[in-house]
């Protein structure tokens, strides 16, 4: 996922988004070493064109710094075309008052940032979006979790942690994360996890670590646990 956000130096958002996403397990160029020549715009587009997804840190700084208004043009075209998704941060903004070759920003996802809890939920909420575009490659979710259920069967345990995790009250967030973390643990230790799955690992691992940290997302942890695990016994299976 590209990241655009502002060069002023008093922008001090931006840091903590990449150090976040990171975490995740994304990866998340950006445009700290991108000069706008003329020349760069083609390679620029492709670079977005191929992440497929921007997230546009949107403060203060934004709409002064020539460089990123260039690439906010960019970004804006291939938005209008349908080739890129695109996020924006929004801190301490008001959107009434974004000058008009910004506008279109309020037609993205817009995500309201307002300290460090929001913004765990924020890339939850990216993270989700990001899990369920992999699933749609593969099927519908019905679909996928039929051929999960096929490629699991001859698992005994996996089949019993399975059946207690469905016996699961539907309040019981913490509890079928755990039972689901248990789940991928046994995967990780008996079967091989294929180096390009890392990522759905990760969140779940991510999500477990944080367990007792993010209360208040629990149900969109929960989310991202059940979709990466059943992405990854699709694609490692």
């Amino acid at each position: 996922m590209y990241i655009c956000h502002s060069f002023n130096r008093k922008e001090t958002h931006t840091e903590a988004v990449i150090y976040y996403m990171e975490n995740w397990g994304l990866s998340v160029p950006c445009n700290e070493d991108i000069y706008f020549l003329e020349s760069d715009y083609a390679e620029l587009q492709d670079i977005l064109e191929g992440e497929g997804s921007v997230l546009i840190v949107l403060t203060q700084y934004l709409g002064t710094d020539t460089e990123a208004l260039v690439e906010l043009d960019i970004i804006r075209k291939l938005f209008i075309d349908g080739k890129v998704k695109v996020f924006t941060f929004c801190y301490d903004v008001d959107l009434e008052e974004l000058p008009c070759r910004m506008e279109w920003l309020k037609k993205t996802e817009m995500l309201p940032i307002e300290g460090a809890v929001s913004l765990y939920q924020a890339i939850c909420s990216i993270i989700d979006v990001h899990l369920d575009e992999d699933i749609k490659k593969t099927g519908s979710m019905g679909n996928c979790r039929k051929m999960a259920d096929e490629l699991i069967r001859g698992d005994r345990y996996i089949s019993e942690l399975l059946k207690e995790y469905e016996g699961l009250e539907k309040y019981a967030t913490k509890t079928k994360i755990v039972v689901l973390y248990a789940i991928y643990r046994y995967i990780s230790v008996t079967y091989t996890i294929k180096s390009e799955n890392s990522f759905y690992a990760n969140c779940i691992t991510h999500v477990f670590e944080e367990l007792d940290c993010q209360e208040q997302c629990r149900t969109l942890q929960l989310r991202i646990v059940e979709r990466s695990l059943l992405l990854l016994i699709l694609r490692n299976f």
